[in-house]
């Protein structure tokens, strides 16, 4: 059990007052949630969801570990979607407070294969959300915010080393042949470090780190921002998703993660309209596309009855095309392409 700061003989004092800001908290938690509505808040563009599993705690007594959220005008950096908590979602909206708000000790509830080899430490009251995904696109992308009780006591700023543990994990065909087994896409950007209690807090990676000591509408004492797990894939190929999360070491100090609904979009290009005259004139041909992190390619074909290098001739990076159709290749970062 973690000690220190949190004093247990408050907990009636606390909860009365914690009651009481709920009448006005911001923050919309509905736990009375099916699975198809969890799966209905998880669809978002250019993505079919089936087979949802849902194995979270809950009891009679003290509702359940997963819901849907609502954010208004509140400080979370998420709009609206899904939350896995290792405690009580029903108290997640509320004051934050040096005391025990959020925490409740599920009684004999599950630990976690993957999230335990992931920490490297036990772990209890896991809740998992599991379903099968199909995109149209070539990448998975959706933004999320971990937040916690632990922080900012039980990080190595304080040098202290608990990690309540989440990830999301996917299973599925990998571009480039294999076959991702659950690979995890919660990282740190621009790495292969999962985003964690120890990753991501108030002495490392900050940016991605904010404080809600004194909050008013957000029970944890910190959460995550700016962070989105993507990750490339095969478009109209099946995967299985696991969202998971799950207390580290104790069922003390409970955490939880927000996701948004999840996102596959086909890649855009943009051509002008022109009118060209045979044996007349000529003109270059701009095709754009929005600026991205990574390389893309597009097939580009001619509608009509026109025939390439009979009626008209076409070039890309001093190549001459030839055949159509015929693939464009934009680098990373590169948004233009001269024909």
């Amino acid at each position: 059990m973690k000690n220190g700061r949190k004093i247990a003989g408050f907990w009636f004092l606390i909860w009365m007052l914690w009651a009481n800001q709920s009448t006005f908290a911001q923050l919309v938690i509905d736990q009375n949630t099916s699975a198809a509505q969890i799966l209905e808040q998880l669809v978002g563009s250019g993505v079919s969801i089936t087979n949802i599993q849902i194995n979270c705690p809950s009891d009679r007594d003290n509702g359940l570990s997963f819901g849907r959220f609502v954010n208004n005008d509140v400080n979370l950096p998420l709009d609206s979607g899904i939350v896995l908590s290792t405690g009580r979602v029903a108290t997640i909206p509320g004051f934050q407070s040096n005391f025990i708000v959020v925490s409740h000790e599920w009684t004999g509830t599950q630990g976690d294969a993957d999230l335990q080899a992931l920490a490297g430490i036990a772990i209890e009251d896991a809740c998992v959300i599991s379903f099968d995904i199909n995109p149209v696109g070539n990448q998975l992308l959706f933004n999320y915010t971990f937040a916690s009780e632990e922080y900012p006591d039980f990080t190595p700023c304080n040098q202290q080393n608990f990690n309540d543990a989440f990830a999301f994990f996917i299973s599925g065909p990998q571009p480039g042949g294999g076959n991702y087994n659950k690979r995890n896409i919660a990282l740190i950007p621009g790495t292969n470090q999962p985003v964690s209690i120890n990753t991501v807090n108030a002495c490392t990676n900050t940016q991605y780190y904010q404080s809600n000591l004194g909050g008013q509408t957000l029970s944890y004492n910190a959460y995550t921002r700016n962070l989105v797990a993507q990750v490339e894939v095969v478009p109209c190929q099946n995967y299985t998703l696991f969202l998971k999360i799950g207390d580290g070491g104790d069922e003390s100090f409970d955490s939880a993660v927000f996701i948004e609904q999840i996102n596959s979009f086909v890649p855009t290009l943009t051509a002008p309209e022109l009118t060209l005259v045979e044996d007349c004139n000529q003109a270059d041909i701009q095709l754009s596309r929005p600026q991205s992190s990574r390389a893309e390619s597009f097939l580009l074909d001619i509608e009509g009855d026109l025939v390439i290098n009979e009626d008209f001739t076409m070039a890309v990076d001093g190549q001459i095309i030839n055949a159509l159709p015929f693939t464009v290749n934009f680098a990373i970062g590169q948004t233009l392409k001269i024909l």
